[in-house]
């Protein structure tokens, strides 16, 4: 529910949160900051979570439009629209050509294509991609995903994520476990259904079925692609709801399918700049002038909807993980002391065998000069043997327990440095409540100034976290 003043801010302004509460959660990834001092996951809350061995799970700062469909039915070509990308679509003739040099070009083909915007940092995964990988440890081709990321310089990508996916017949069940998670977690799903064929595929029919099945499943998305080449609008119609009929048995519920073209990608460009400013859809076919737009545009709209979206869902979770890493760390902070007092006592009584062995030695000693007479021989003789073997006792003693004191004194100095870095990260903690609670109140980042300013504390502090003790 959108209340507050957070959410009242621009799309931009939401965006810059999203990334700031990113940077709180990973600290400031290489390339980001101008700010002296540590960089990456060893400053943040999500490292804070590991050292107390607390689950926190960051909210996502992009939001992900996955785009599916069978093969040929042009998922190239709308990625390459909505990202902007001047890039012509493979031919069906070569795509069905058997020349060894394109089975090749197949085989090293990605079966998911992310394409992000050149915004990130250089290096970096896709969030949602690194957390599919720790959800499946045997897909070794997350890595190939996440190597062969594009990165596209397009003024409707900033937030915004685009991922491909091959043609499910291409997929084996490993790969297709993996990318119906990734499909869950999605924001939004497109389902292109190529005009040049009867039916969408079994195989992509019954992947829709366990996607859209779960109560909280993404939102789905269909578009009749290639609809230009379907000329008589009476056909159109029918195949289309030939198709709605099919989703509906097979999904259980009805879709909206809009048409979307081949046609030239400069103009759909055109399309989406002049509609930039719509909120329905009504507008955004007055704005365009092209029915053939309706499709690109709709899952534009709904991709920047969840981007916007994510700012209050990012907001909870940072109230709810500093809220319970406040919790751990007073816990931890409490576990600390009973260690060091159980081995204190030792210490001192280690030391107080010492000096007692030492005060017998210096006795041993005085005996001889302080009895001198010819009688006293015999006692001076007992008294050096009973005050040197009070000696030795005492000093075995003093180093039996010894190593307890060892112990006492190791236990105290790293409690002296556990609560250096308690205090230091209570302090960080309470820097993200209370900027977390500026944001709600509705005072979003207004400039860059704004921005290095308020973040200056939180930089400090995690600075100080990251140094040795004795640097502090």
């Amino acid at each position: 529910m959108e209340s507050g003043g957070t959410l009242s801010c621009s799309l931009t302004q939401k965006r810059a949160l999203l990334r700031r509460i990113d940077r709180f959660y990973y600290g400031a990834k290489l390339g980001e900051s101008h700010e002296p001092g540590p960089q990456g996951c060893c400053s943040g809350l999500e490292a804070i979570g590991k050292g107390l061995s607390v689950d926190i799970d960051p909210p996502h700062s992009e939001a992900l439009l996955l785009v599916v469909g069978d093969a040929g039915s042009g998922k190239s070509s709308f990625v390459n629209a909505l990202a902007q990308e001047l890039v012509l679509p493979t031919s069906d003739v070569q795509s069905s050509s058997s020349s060894s040099a394109l089975i090749r070009e197949r085989k090293r083909r990605a079966l998911v294509e992310w394409v992000r915007s050149r915004d990130v940092a250089p290096g970096s995964w896709p969030r949602l991609l690194t957390k599919a990988a720790g959800q499946f440890p045997g897909w070794s081709f997350a890595s190939h995903v996440a190597k062969g990321c594009r990165f596209v310089n397009g003024i409707w990508m900033d937030g915004i994520e685009l991922a491909e996916v091959a043609a499910f017949d291409d997929l084996n069940e490993e790969d297709k476990e993996a990318i119906a998670w990734l499909a869950a977690k999605a924001d939004v799903v497109v389902v292109l259904l190529d005009s040049q064929q009867t039916m969408p595929s079994e195989s992509l029919l019954k992947w829709l079925t366990a996607l859209a099945g779960p109560p909280q499943c993404p939102a789905l998305q269909f578009v009749f692609s290639k609809a230009d080449l379907v000329t008589r609008e009476s056909d159109r119609i029918r195949v289309i709801a030939k198709v709605s009929r099919t989703l509906n048995e097979r999904l259980g519920r009805g879709f909206e399918i809009l048409p979307v073209a081949t046609g030239d990608v400069g103009a759909i460009l055109d399309s989406i700049e002049a509609a930039g400013g719509a909120g329905d859809k009504a507008s955004l076919d007055e704005g365009t002038g092209r029915k053939y737009d309706a499709g690109r545009l709709r899952a534009l709209r709904a991709v920047q909807d969840s981007a916007g979206q994510h700012l209050e869902h990012g907001l909870q979770a940072l109230r709810r993980d500093c809220a319970t890493l406040s919790a751990a760390i007073s816990a931890h902070s409490q576990s600390c002391h009973p260690a060091v007092a159980k081995a204190r006592p030792r210490k001192a009584l280690a030391s107080q065998f010492g000096w007692a062995g030492i005060a017998f030695l210096i006795v041993t000693a005085l005996v001889p000069v302080i009895l001198t007479e010819e009688d006293e021989a015999a006692v001076r003789h007992g008294m050096s043997i009973g005050a040197a073997m009070i000696a030795l006792f005492c000093l075995a003693i003093a180093v039996l327990i010894g190593s307890g004191a060892v112990d006492a004194a190791i236990l105290a100095a790293e409690e002296n440095g556990d609560q250096l870095v308690i205090r230091e990260q209570e302090r960080f903690l309470r820097l993200v409540a209370r900027q977390a609670a500026t944001w709600e109140s509705g005072e979003a980042p207004g400039g860059a100034s704004d921005q290095s300013d308020s973040s200056a504390d939180g930089a400090g502090a995690r600075r100080r976290l990251a140094q040795p003790d004795g640097d502090r």
